[in-house]
């Protein structure tokens, strides 16, 4: 229980630091409507994910559930995300340097690329966790549900040169949205069947 709260904080001390990356552009910045959609976009992207590793997640892993893992293998994992999650900031911290203009390929690269590797550890703790609760794992449920932000985060990497940088970011926050959207429609049934 311990290990998991303790890696939970260090993850929403990493979190932080991309709101901070936003954010850093500080007062001498004209604050106009390209600004404000990135700012908004990098927040509505780091809270998904947020709710993912923590809520969905254990220890800041997205989708392992506690005693999943070995502790080793936990840290293993725990490294791998926040590692991902610290280039995801920068990447939002250059984005904000190069908002009017297209994304240079190696911050865009960055962005998506780590976002991917997100996607890919969420997809690996989830078939882990249900292999150690002997459950099997729903391969349709889990490619529909991180198939798509993977995809869609390694198209915009691919092929996204001419974007600017305010819509790879919304686009990243589009993917992130979609791997919530599992949890929400599984909270929707349970409460229907619930008042049923």
């Amino acid at each position: 229980m311990h290990l998991g709260q303790r890696l939970g904080l260090f993850t929403i001390i990493v979190l932080g630091e991309g709101v901070a990356q936003l954010v850093m552009v500080g007062p001498e910045a004209n604050w106009d409507h390209t600004l404000r959609a990135l700012g908004l976009a990098g927040f509505l992207l780091l809270v998904p994910i947020w709710r993912l590793s923590l809520v969905h997640g254990y220890g800041g892993v997205p989708n392992l559930r506690e005693a999943a893992l070995p502790p080793r293998l936990v840290l293993l994992l725990h490294c791998l995300t926040n590692g991902a999650l610290t280039a995801l900031a920068a990447g939002l911290g250059a984005s904000v340097e190069h908002r009017h203009d297209e994304l240079p390929t190696s911050v865009r690269c960055v962005l998506c690329a780590n976002f991917a590797a997100y996607v890919i550890i969420a997809a690996l703790a989830a078939i882990m966790s249900r292999r150690t609760a002997n459950t099997s794992t729903r391969w349709t449920a889990l490619l529909s549900h991180l198939l798509p932000p993977l995809a869609l985060s390694l198209a915009t990497g691919f092929f996204g040169n001419d974007l600017p940088s305010v819509a790879v970011v919304w686009l990243l926050v589009a993917a992130a949205g979609w791997g919530l959207l599992g949890y929400v429609a599984q909270r929707g049934r349970r409460g229907i069947a619930q008042r049923a």
